[in-house]
């Protein structure tokens, strides 16, 4: 993980001139906060959790306002059950990869935009209470999610761009199963993107 980040923070920096001719809208680094909660049907959500999520992206111009964003980013997910006897906390941390569709309006330096897309999350580490240990004992290796989000964006004459977005990911596939059943994620990021932009 820190080798890929390595790579696309170098990207970040020697990338400007390539932009245009390499049909890329922009390249750059994502920092943010990430509220999550496991969810099971019929039943209600636990607690949430907070937790950060920080990555690279790269956005790839398709034709007038789309184009097509890729992220990698390393994110925390999980959930609180202050109800249960003695409490509870189960954390789970991520190599999530996201490829979707973006919409952008663009007014002079200022913009917006949208996206959604599926999400694969690999599983990079799980913790949790003792006394949930029969809920969570089997972690699913990789989760499939989707995510949808919007922001907006500034840019900064003649290379940089920063963007502000809220976002909702939320778990297709189970990430947990146990004696209580499957567990999904359900999360609500903000986030913060910094690079560099195309013409």
């Amino acid at each position: 993980m820190r080798t890929l980040l390595l790579v696309l923070a170098t990207l970040v920096v020697v990338a400007p001139r390539g932009l245009s001719a390499q049909g890329l809208r922009g390249v750059g680094l994502l920092v943010g906060d990430v509220e999550s909660r496991q969810t099971r049907p019929r039943e209600d959500d636990s607690g949430s959790r907070n937790g950060i999520v920080a990555g690279a992206f790269v956005d790839v111009r398709i034709s007038g306002p789309w184009s097509v964003l890729a992220e990698a980013a390393y994110a925390q997910r999980g959930g609180r059950y202050p109800d249960e006897p003695g409490g509870g906390e189960v954390e789970a941390d991520y190599l999530d990869m996201t490829v979707a569709p973006e919409w952008h309006l663009d007014i002079g330096f200022v913009g917006a935009f949208v996206y959604g897309g599926p999400t694969g999350e690999f599983s990079l580490r799980t913790r949790y209470s003792p006394n949930l240990a029969s809920a969570y004992q089997n972690p699913a290796g990789q989760v499939l999610s989707a995510t949808a989000g919007a922001g907006v964006e500034l840019r900064i004459p003649a290379i940089y761009a920063f963007r502000l977005e809220i976002r909702h990911v939320e778990g297709l596939s189970p990430a947990f199963t146990g004696d209580a059943g499957d567990f999904k994620h359900r999360s609500t990021e903000i986030l913060v993107r910094v690079g560099r932009h195309g013409p």
